[in-house]
């Protein structure tokens, strides 16, 4: 049995989606009718069966021919039966489909765990001309962070609109930095675990609450390098395909605090 093309498919689901439609159809089944006997039992225009009635001939589920100066319809079930292929080839794909899913479970019960991507670490390093204390400090003042996060945001086409600049600047405070997005606040959290200053940062780094229980985790280490420093950025614990796109975004952030650092004379 052929199965319809996707537009015929889509009139097919369409016509038989509406329960006068269906009634018709089932009128039909009986046996051919004319188009006044068949409006008669429902309580809506004849205006109104007749649009009914043109979706139906759309689908090719219902034919007409005339007889004298009225009109008959006759039910046309080659399209239902085109449908039951169509559906009888998704319950094979997804039946398929669902096998694969189970088998893959089963193989990750029997080897004990998940089946999961393998993490990564991500590495970036940066040269500032300025002095390792004013590149610490770019990292925990809320006003300085709001500024060179803003204009890292813009530089990856965002908007850079911050909405919240939360610092607790301790070992075991916490942090909460978002930025408004076209899908909604993208929010980003952690815990300070080292502050070392001017020395060292480490953080965990949390963009969902999924994460809590097992964050990744940066470092930030800087190092002096005659009258400026030299940062370098370690990202822990994360997904090996996010690499490249984690390292190009803390790069962006790094270039970000250099402009501001080096445009500030504080």
């Amino acid at each position: 049995m052929p199965t319809p093309r996707a537009e015929n498919l889509d009139h097919i689901l369409i016509a038989l989606a509406d329960p006068t439609r269906r009634a018709i159809l089932r009128r039909l089944a009986r046996g051919e009718a004319r188009i006044t006997d068949l409006a008669a039992p429902f309580a809506i225009s004849f205006n109104s069966v007749s649009k009914h009635i043109k979706l139906l001939e759309r689908a090719d589920l219902v034919a007409r021919r005339k007889a004298g100066r009225e009109y008959i319809l006759q039910f046309r079930p080659r399209p239902l039966n085109e449908v039951q292929a169509w559906i009888a080839q998704q319950q094979a794909f997804w039946g398929a489909s669902l096998k694969a899913i189970d088998d893959l479970l089963r193989e990750e019960d029997r080897k004990g765990g998940p089946m999961t991507e393998e993490l990564a670490t991500a590495r970036v390093s940066h040269r500032f001309t300025v002095s390792p204390e004013r590149v610490y400090d770019a990292w925990l003042d809320p006003e300085k962070l709001r500024a060179w996060m803003s204009a890292a945001l813009q530089e990856m086409g965002l908007s850079g609109e911050m909405k919240r600049v939360e610092v607790d600047a301790r070992v075991g405070g916490k942090f909460f930095f978002s930025d408004m997005r076209d899908a909604g606040e993208a929010k980003h959290w952690g815990t300070y675990l080292a502050l070392d200053r001017p020395r060292q940062i480490v953080f965990t780094w949390i963009t969902d609450a999924s994460q809590e229980a097992d964050p990744s985790q940066v470092t930030i280490t800087i190092e002096p390098d005659g009258a400026g420093c030299v940062v370098t950025i370690v990202h822990e614990k994360i997904w090996k395909s996010y690499v490249q796109k984690v390292e190009m975004g803390w790069s962006r952030m790094l270039r970000a605090i250099d402009r501001l650092t080096s445009a500030s004379t504080v």
